[in-house]
């Protein structure tokens, strides 16, 4: 799976579609714009790789710097 989601990820609702209207920010604050499980998915899974890879270059540097 990649990682991206990149400009094809838009979706016909929710907080990922591509032209809002001003019914959408009102419904934002009451949980009207929300991520497809898809895109939860691809988020939840490059924020743990992108934290797994910076502990490790922290550990890294750590270590260098003894």
């Amino acid at each position: 799976m990649d990682s991206r989601m990149g400009s094809e990820s838009h979706s016909e609702k929710g907080i990922m579609r591509p032209h809002w209207k001003r019914e959408d920010f009102e419904r934002g604050p009451h949980g009207g714009l929300t991520f497809s499980p898809e895109q939860s998915l691809v988020i939840h899974t490059e924020a743990t790789r992108r934290t797994q890879e910076q502990t490790a270059e922290d550990r890294l540097r750590a270590t260098a710097s003894r």
